[in-house]
């Protein structure tokens, strides 16, 4: 998607002076430590992987990283 004339790819979105001018963070919030080999542990993981990676970006996102706007 455009957005004034740009697109939204890493790398316009870490462009020095003339950024993707909308983005955001989504950040996973958990009470705590999630239990080893709970579920919620697994898709944690899986949400490191470059599979989630490739998965994200087949619907037009950009994983954190691959920007320098995640540090």
């Amino acid at each position: 998607m455009q957005l004034n004339g740009r697109d939204a790819s890493p790398e316009v979105v870490n462009a020095g002076s003339h950024p993707y001018p909308f983005w955001a963070i989504e950040y996973m919030y958990t009470y705590g430590q999630a239990a080893s080999g709970s579920p919620l542990s697994a898709f944690l993981s899986d949400m490191s992987t470059d599979t989630a990676s490739s998965v994200l970006q087949s619907y037009g996102d950009i994983p954190c990283s691959l920007t320098s706007l995640c540090g």
